[in-house]
């Protein structure tokens, strides 16, 4: 059983008016359903288009907190606040989404949603989400020991503010991971695009694996906001990650990927033993020069460390048409069997 409370409203005049009237129907809701016990309902949607008055974060704004619903496994929440640690699902929920836009309402303290993860012990995949971030209350580090699957999406936030959410928030048992850093050069931006900024940018990222050591699946979403005229360079540091496995990078601009400074023994065991690489793409055709270098460092590395032979694929999803034919030639052809080679175009 599914239960979805949606409140959409627009920023209008219209709305504004009629604010009282909705205030008053979620109370009448909250006050007919307080203490209902609902024992079929196994996933919840609940999302909160905009905050019109501070009473939104009121009790009566959220009549699902004083629901009892013991088998509740699955709770997406949009525009609202972590729930307190008191809801009758700690026990039972496996599943949370929490997105947060800060420019639809104020935003709430991390040390809220650390203590709501850190009460909820069946909890195995979790997906966060801010938008708009340009400040976040300091919070002790929490680690969540359950969780096996975490996405990460942090969209036009400020880069010092994205870097302590992900420092407060840990999952060290988790196997798979999803980062993404997206500062579309067309929005916003809060950053002060200086010579430093790609310094904490890979800072936030290497931070962000050494609280992951175990993950054996990373994927890396990155948009720098920059503009291809002034790439903002990051190098993902893969090398503290062990276990890893499969490898997955989303770049708008692959001239904003760099590849790793080796340690003076080129021979030495710098990377994981990488089974799968993945990459998502837009147009691959204007930008291949550039990711064909870094390709044929990645995969010459990976023979330099005698883990080519287990390397079993390596795959590109592009949107637009390209003419696969240029993988076969030149050192990667020469690394790489093209069996192992897959291309696929994607509608998105």
């Amino acid at each position: 059983m599914v239960g979805r409370i949606f409140y959409f409203a627009q920023d209008s005049l219209e709305t504004r008016r009629k604010w009282f009237t909705m205030w008053e129907n979620m109370q009448f809701i909250g006050q007919k359903t307080w203490g209902m016990t609902f024992p079929n309902l196994r996933r919840l949607d609940a999302c909160f288009s905009r905050e019109l008055s501070s009473k939104h974060w009121g009790p009566n704004f959220k009549p699902f907190c004083h629901w009892s619903m013991p088998n509740l496994v699955d709770l997406r929440i949009s525009g609202y606040h972590p729930p307190p640690t008191s809801v009758s699902f700690v026990g039972s929920l496996q599943f949370l989404r929490m997105h947060f836009d800060a420019q639809r309402g104020e935003v709430y303290e991390i040390v809220q949603l650390t203590r709501f993860l850190s009460v909820c012990k069946a909890l195995e995949k979790v997906d966060l989400r801010f938008v708009n971030w340009i400040s976040a209350s300091p919070c002790p580090i929490h680690d969540i020991l359950s969780v096996q699957d975490v996405s990460v999406k942090l969209q036009y936030c400020k880069t010092t503010v994205s870097a302590s959410i992900c420092s407060s928030i840990r999952f060290p048992n988790a196997t798979k991971a999803y980062l993404s850093l997206n500062n579309c050069p067309y929005m916003q931006c809060f950053d002060d695009f200086s010579e430093g900024l790609a310094a904490q940018r890979e800072s936030l990222i290497r931070g962000f694996l050494l609280g992951h050591p175990l993950l054996n699946t990373f994927s890396l979403e990155y948009m720098s906001g920059a503009g291809r005229d002034s790439p903002i360079q990051v190098n993902p540091a893969i090398h503290v990650l062990p276990s890893l496995e499969k490898l997955v990078l989303k770049f708008v601009s692959w001239q904003e990927l760099v590849f790793w400074d080796f340690p003076s023994s080129f021979n030495t065991k710098f990377l994981p033993s990488v089974r799968s690489l993945e990459l998502h793409t837009y147009n691959l055709a204007l930008q291949w020069e550039g990711l064909r270098i870094w390709l044929e460092q990645f995969f010459a590395q990976l023979k330099k460390q005698g883990d080519i032979d287990t390397f079993e694929s390596f795959s590109i999803y592009n949107k637009e048409k390209f003419d696969p034919s240029v993988l076969s030639k030149g050192l990667l052809s020469e690394l790489l069997p093209s069996e192992k080679i897959l291309v696929h175009q994607t509608s998105s």
